[in-house]
Parts: structure tokens; sequence; C-alpha cells
């Protein structure tokens, strides 16, 4: 991976995914647009804090098996760039992502859910500093 400096754009689709596995593509320099489908997430939370997807301006994550917002949690000075962030939800525990709020520039998060999930998002966007709008994929 790490030849792929010039990399911008990477629409992936695999059969099972982990923290470790989305941490890879994280240190790709010139990474604008990450389309990443999956059928299943395992393992522990992936953790997104300062460096990783430097310049990563959309993010998004597909999977048909797993919780997608217990999985992501952003840190202050995460994905400095990140105007959009795309979810399709089909299992939930009932929260949004740990720390959506330190995503500076999130202008948009797109979603693929029931009904009950894209109300929390709505409730945490209003939270948010740049109060992004919810859209229905």
């Amino acid at each position: 991976m790490g030849d792929l400096h010039c990399l911008r754009v990477l629409d992936l689709l695999c059969m099972e995914t982990s923290a470790e596995d989305v941490h890879v593509f994280g240190k790709l320099p010139s990474l604008i647009w990450l389309n990443f489908r999956t059928k299943q997430i395992t393992g522990e939370q992936a953790v997104f804090g300062k460096g990783v997807f430097p310049v990563l301006e959309c993010f998004a994550l597909w999977p048909t098996k797993g919780d997608t917002t217990a999985f992501l949690l952003f840190e202050q000075g995460a994905m400095p760039k990140l105007r959009k962030l795309w979810l399709q939800v089909n299992e939930w525990g009932g929260s949004t992502p740990v720390g959506m709020e330190h995503l500076i520039l999130l202008e948009e998060i797109g979603l693929n859910v029931p009904s009950d999930v894209f109300s929390a998002f709505i409730e945490a966007s209003q939270l948010h500093p740049n109060r992004p709008c919810v859209v229905d994929w």
C-alpha cells in the first residue's frame, strides 16, 4: 500500500474488515475519496486520530453486517478535511459515532439507515459546530 502515494480515489469491496484494515488506508497521503463496502465489520473499534486520512474529503462505509456507529471513533485532529461522511447502518447499538464533533469541516452526513437511526443523527448534527445536513441515501 505504501507505493500508492498518488492514489486519490479508492472504491473497495471486501468480504470482511477490521480497524487495522481501515487504518492501512488512512496512511495514504493523497486519498481524498474512500468508498468502502464490506460484508462484515469485525474486531475492535476503529479509532481515527491526528494524522490519519490527512486529505480525505469523503468517507463512505457500507457494511452489510455489524454496527457501523459503534465501529467509528474520531479523536481531535481526525480527518481534518472531511466534508462528507456516508454510512450504512444495518445493526444499531443505539448511538452515533463518538467524536463526530472533531470532524471540523463536516458538511454532510449521508445515511442508509432505519428511521430511528436517522433521528439520532439529526440530533447529533445539531450539536456539531458546523451543523452538517443529514440526508437519506
